[in-house]
């Protein structure tokens, strides 16, 4: 077992049914679809790079829900410049975790 899944049910625990989760590769992807979790639940395998732009998008789009993104260090060297235009942006409904 991963040290990430005492992590992950930590999270689960607290989303509510206006959550949006949005997970990138890794051991986050693979076990966010076997988990009950209340929320819709994005878990993008094979998309290194991929999570934090489509969680911006759905955050812009949707200002009535509270995006949470999960992003592996490895993901974010791919496209680091997503976070200028996250900071150009400022959607407060969005969080990244790291």
């Amino acid at each position: 077992m991963s040290a990430r899944k005492p992590l992950l049910d930590a999270l689960v625990s607290m989303l509510t049914p206006r959550d949006v989760l949005v997970s990138c590769l890794g051991a986050n992807a693979r076990y966010l679809p076997h988990m009950e979790v209340p929320s819709p639940v994005f878990a993008l395998c094979d998309s290194m790079g991929a999570a934090i732009p489509l969680a911006l998008g759905m955050a812009l789009q949707r200002p009535d829900r509270h995006l949470i993104t999960l992003k592996k260090n490895s993901s974010l060297l791919i496209s680091p410049n997503v976070l200028a235009t996250i900071t150009a942006a400022r959607p407060p409904n969005l969080n990244i975790l790291l």
